[in-house]
């Protein structure tokens, strides 16, 4: 089975690596990217995709914003940052937390979770 993703990036250089490791995903096709969560939304809006890789642009994260919008509107996200979880003071209802730079195995095992996943 093939499952489409979408991956939200204002950094170019994180955004080349993360398409690179979902070009060496043969179940992983990438439908859309895009730079900020607010234009995510709106693509969302249009096509909804299986995966959402989300770079996390600020530690401090406040409950009205897009970003936290997206997390919470969409079952299976993957979080990107260059901050450590521990950092961020809060909980975070995401599949999985990737700390920047991402090491291809914790790419794979975050995309682990996604396909043990029951609800996928």
């Amino acid at each position: 089975m093939i499952y489409t993703c979408a991956i939200v990036e204002n950094e170019p250089l994180a955004e080349r690596m993360l398409r690179k490791y979902v070009s060496r995903v043969s179940f992983l096709e990438l439908a859309w990217t895009c730079t900020y969560a607010e234009e995510a939304i709106m693509l969302m809006q249009k096509e909804k995709v299986d995966i959402l890789f989300l770079d996390l642009q600020d530690a401090l994260i406040k409950p009205n914003s897009s970003f936290w919008y997206l997390i919470t509107l969409h079952d299976h996200v993957i979080v990107t940052s260059p901050y450590p979880a521990e950092a961020l003071g809060v909980q975070l209802p995401v599949m999985a937390f990737l700390h920047k730079p991402i090491p291809f195995a914790h790419f794979i095992t975050a995309l682990e979770s996604f396909l043990v996943s029951p609800d996928n």
